[in-house]
């Protein structure tokens, strides 16, 4: 049709109760050499298997619309079903944009190594979380670790329940260590819910990395706690803004 449309649609079928899925894995890895350079995912919908359960390996918190780090998956066979967070290898150019994640803990995660950044990381113009309960997300909408100067604009993260007993959980964009000199503008955040019964926080941009960052023109809205910030103010509260070290 004419103008831009999302007509690609991938939906992972596995039981709601079936832990470290992605729909999309992106992997790098040193050894043998794999590169995940100049890769482009635009304009699909995509939707996730479903949550289950409050643990922290439990599907609420381990499954991911786009996974792009290094080894995601095992690149000498058939992939791995275990998400690893650490390993070798690295990417750069990549594009995340006009696309509509749901029904995941994790819409979108990019992490380079602590020794290789990725670099020309671009997240914009998507749509994280939809309008009901079982399209929500659980734990985050955007993470991005050891990263170069990533730009997350233009996003809208919405409709995010986290019931997990942690603060690395219930929050729209969070800024990980490794990450240099983020710009993250004009996305707009609402609807981040931490529900877990001993209270944790609700953040809409969380910074959690010692850098320089550019933060502008960001709609935060409508963040629910268990406590509010006069009980708890420094560590369970909400949060439009969080910057720490």
């Amino acid at each position: 049709s004419t103008g831009i449309n999302r007509n690609l649609t991938l939906v992972n079928s596995a039981a709601n109760s079936v832990n470290t899925t992605a729909l999309l894995r992106i992997a790098g890895a040193t050894s043998p050499a794999v590169t995940a350079s100049n890769v482009t995912v635009r304009n699909c919908v995509l939707t996730g298997n479903g949550f289950s359960g409050t643990g922290s390996n439990s599907p609420t918190n381990t499954t991911y619309g786009i996974y792009a780090g290094a080894d995601a998956s095992n690149v000498t066979a058939v992939p791995s079903t275990t998400i690893s967070t650490s390993g070798t290898g690295s990417f750069s150019s990549l594009t995340i944009s006009n696309n509509v994640i749901t029904t995941c803990a994790r819409a979108i995660y990019i992490s380079g190594t602590s020794t290789t950044a990725a670099g020309s990381v671009v997240v914009s113009g998507n749509t994280l979380g939809g309008t009901t309960t079982a399209t929500r997300l659980t734990a985050v909408g955007v993470s991005v670790a050891n990263a170069s100067s990533p730009t997350i604009s233009g996003n809208t993260i919405q409709n995010l329940i986290s019931v997990q007993a942690s603060n690395s959980s219930g929050i729209g964009i969070h800024i990980l260590a490794g990450t240099t000199t983020p710009t993250i503008s004009g996305n707009i955040i609402t609807g981040i819910q931490s529900t877990e019964s001993t209270g944790y926080s609700a953040v809409g941009i969380l910074v959690a990395a010692s850098t320089a960052c550019t933060i502008v023109n960001n709609a935060i809205s409508a963040l629910t706690t268990v406590f509010n910030n006069d009980t708890y103010s420094g560590t369970y509260g909400a949060f439009g803004i969080k910057l720490t070290t």
